[in-house]
This record gives structure tokens, sequence and C-alpha cells, in this order.
């Protein structure tokens, strides 16, 4: 049997691997490298999933039934986790009947590529490109024509070739590989973006929309991020929750001015966060709990940079809290923090981002975690090539996965060098498997 050593200078000087980031309403989720998966904050729904009595956690505790963990989503009251065969689990109280305090798998549901999750219902995609939903269907977000509720996935209409998937609240999109956005649900506000508040009961084009590359929706409002770096938005905006510097809804997408050059966009409840190709960070809407970071408890109707917090690769956020990824894998937080959703040991609010303590912790000495001697990985993070340094293993692969899951990259591996120059700036994953063991890398791209 072949172990290996693995030498990783920077991250192991944190001891923090976070992978990917989660939020429901008051609670959230952190998967690490090793596809296990934590989480905090409030468990009144028993939306923490681990088995234990209705008791909030301002630290991260483990979800002890998952691994192999690939992504993961939240609603009001419960939680999603999407593991590597495909299978997609759920605890909590959905709001369907479906209550559990420990993840239960969602029958009859399989090859499922990505989740998203409502106030009390969730989405799946296929990787047939189909898109599957079940949860309550007040208002028709299950995309399936009625407003009948149901337990198990039912498929939503229509769609096909579906490349991504978005929702928060009750309004759904998705996005095809044509760069179309759909849309479907709740439409009070103008969510679904189609020029009316006509509530729709399964998806319909905004024909307005084209070059999009990326979605993202918060509570009864809705992004598109276009090719060309440009943000649109449309829906609910009582609190500026658009950007757009009003606090007038808008039913068909409107560009964002106030912030160009996007790469990355992500919602909370109220409130959204962008990442632009220079690496910083911008957030707006409804920020009287100090969810925005900016250091006030204020709101803000336009995009906002902040400057103390940087590299920044990931946002998520619950009702009132926010949650950013580094690329060192560290996880930050502020807002509101009654049910101990900032992870950082207190129940404290707070305006300035904070580190959640006690994630992913792992042992600092890489003989303790991976036992053995053969391999250094440099250097570390990396700009176009990554060094392997050991001896070669028959019949061996490698694979790099970004902080989704989604494996970029497989060649067979006899030592030397790895081209990174195409992957963008991130924290990633390198596997080696060589006879039935595998060994796991975190590793950084600049």
């Amino acid at each position: 049997m072949k172990t290996f050593l693995i030498t990783v200078g920077l991250l192991l000087t944190h001891g923090l691997y976070s992978q990917t980031i989660g939020a429901g309403y008051y609670n959230n989720l952190s998967i690490c490298a090793d596809g296990s998966l934590m989480s905090w904050g409030h468990n009144g729904g028993y939306e923490l999933g681990t088995g234990a009595p209705i008791t909030n956690s301002n630290t991260p505790v483990l979800v002890t039934s998952l691994n192999n963990v690939v992504a993961v989503t939240g609603g009001d009251w419960y939680a999603a986790a999407l593991t590597g065969d495909g299978t997609v689990w759920s605890w909590g109280d959905d709001g369907t009947g479906n209550f559990s305090d420990v993840p239960l798998q969602i029958p009859g549901l399989t090859d499922v590529v990505a989740i998203a999750g409502g106030s009390d219902h969730t989405m799946a995609l296929k990787s047939d490109g189909t898109v599957w939903a079940w949860g309550t269907n007040y208002n028709g977000y299950l995309g399936n024509g009625t407003t009948i509720p149901s337990e198990t996935p039912v498929q939503v209409n229509i769609l096909d070739s579906i490349i991504a998937i978005a929702s928060k609240g009750r309004n759904c999109l998705a996005l095809r590989n044509d760069s179309t956005v759909w849309a479907w649900g709740i439409n009070d506000y103008g969510s679904i973006g189609d020029g009316t508040t006509i509530e729709r009961h399964e998806p319909v084009l905004l024909s307005s929309l084209s070059g999009v590359i990326a979605i993202s929706a918060s509570v009864e409002s809705s992004f598109a991020l276009k090719n060309d770096g440009t943000l649109w938005a449309w829906g609910y905006n009582a609190e500026g929750e658009l950007g757009l510097g009003t606090t007038v809804d808008e039913h068909s997408p409107v560009q964002v001015t106030g912030i160009s050059n996007v790469r990355t966009i992500g919602s909370g409840w109220y409130h959204s966060a962008a990442i632009k190709n220079d690496g910083t960070l911008w957030t707006w809407g409804f920020g009287l709990s100090g969810a925005l970071g900016t250091g006030a408890y204020a709101t803000s109707t336009s995009p906002v940079e902040i400057t103390t917090l940087t590299n920044v690769i990931a946002f998520t956020g619950g009702r009132y809290h926010s949650l950013f990824l580094k690329d060192d894998g560290t996880v930050w937080s502020c807002g509101q923090n009654d049910e101990g959703q900032l992870g950082n040991g207190t129940y404290s609010p707070s305006a300035d981002p904070v580190q959640v303590v006690s994630l992913c912790q792992v042992s600092n000495s890489v003989t303790e975690n991976y036992n053995l001697v053969n391999y250094t990985v440099y250097p570390n993070p990396a700009n176009d090539i990554l060094f392997i340094d050991g001896e070669p293993i028959d019949g061996a692969v490698v694979k790099i996965f970004d902080y989704q899951g989604k494996c970029l990259l497989t060649q067979s591996f006899n030592g030397g060098e790895l081209d990174v120059s195409k992957l963008f700036s991130g924290v990633y994953v390198l596997q080696i498997i060589g006879n039935n063991e595998s060994a796991n890398i975190q590793f950084v791209k600049n």
C-alpha cells in the first residue's frame, strides 16, 4: 500500500480548510476540504443536522452522518447537502412534513450536480440539464404548473439544458446553456422580471437578457451577471436590495450602474455582494444588522466597497448576516448574531467581518494527518505551475477540484509538474489516487 506525504506550506499554518459555504435563515454551513460538513447558528428547526437537542451553537459543529459533501444550501428552517455520488440529503423542517434532526436522503433523486434552497422548497439540477423541485408550493415555485405541494421531487416544466439554478425566497431562476435566464414563482414585486407582477407557476423566458453567465436570488429580488462583467437586477427593492441607488421595485432587469467588471455574485435574504475582477468586494442592501460588513449598522442602496476584507472568493448570506470565504480557506461573518450565526463563539452582533472559529480544524502535523513521507507540492500559493515532487506511483492519476466540488482536470500522474495557469484565483483541491488510496491537498492559485 502506497501512502503520501503532502507538504502544504501556507495552508497548514492556518489549520482551516473551508471549501464551500452556505447559509440559511439564521444558520450556516461549511464544507471542509476532506468533504466533511460543519454547521452553526440556530437549531430550533434542527437545521444544524447533528441529532442534538434544540440548542443553538455559536461555533461550528460536525454533521457526523455525512461525508463526501460537495455543495450545500439552506432555507428558512432547513438545510440540504449534495454528495459526490449525486445524491441529495436534507434535514430540519422544510414545511412539508419532512422533519428530521439528522440528514435524510431525498428518495428517487440521482445524478444531481447542483442544489438551491428557497424559503420552504429545494431545487436540484441533474446532469442531464433538467431541474427538479420539492416542498411547499404556495406561489407555484415548484414550477410544475400547479400550486400543489410535494414532499418528493417533481420535474420543473419546460426547462432543459440548464447549467445553473438559484433561489432564496419563493422566486426561482435557471440559467440555460445558451445564456438565457428563466424565472418562476412569486412575483408580487416583479422578481420574475417579465414586466408584470403576475405569479408564474412554470418558467418563463426573460427575453430582455442575453449573454448571462451567472445568476443569484435574494427574497423576491433577482440578479444576472453578463459576460461583459455588467450586473443586472430586478424585483423587490424597499431596502435598496437591487443596488440601483433607489428603493423603487423593478419589474424588468435593470443594469446596476454602480459596479462593473464583476466576476462573482451572491445573495442573502435582503442584501447581496459582488466580487470584481480586481478582487475587491462590494455589498449593498439591508444593513441595519451590520450584514454589509462596512463597519456601520446602515443600509446602502448602492454597492459599497469593503476594504477591511480582501482575497474573498465566495459570498452567501442569511436573513440578517453574511458569510465570506477567503482564498486561504478561512470563513468570515458579520451582522446579526443572536442565534450564534456569526460562529465566533459569541452572541454579539458585528458590523465588521469577524473570523469563524474552530472551523474544519486539522492537525498542523503533516505526518499525523497523512501518516507518511514521499511527496511535496510547491509553490503554495501557485502562479502558473504547481510542482509535485516524489517517487512516481504506477497507475496513479491526479485530479484538481474547484471549491464547489467540480473536477477541472484529470490526468495520469508520474510526478513532475502541473499547468494551473488557466485556473482562476482561488482555492482548489489536488487529489492523487493510486493503489486504492488517495491523498488530498488544498492549494491556492494566485
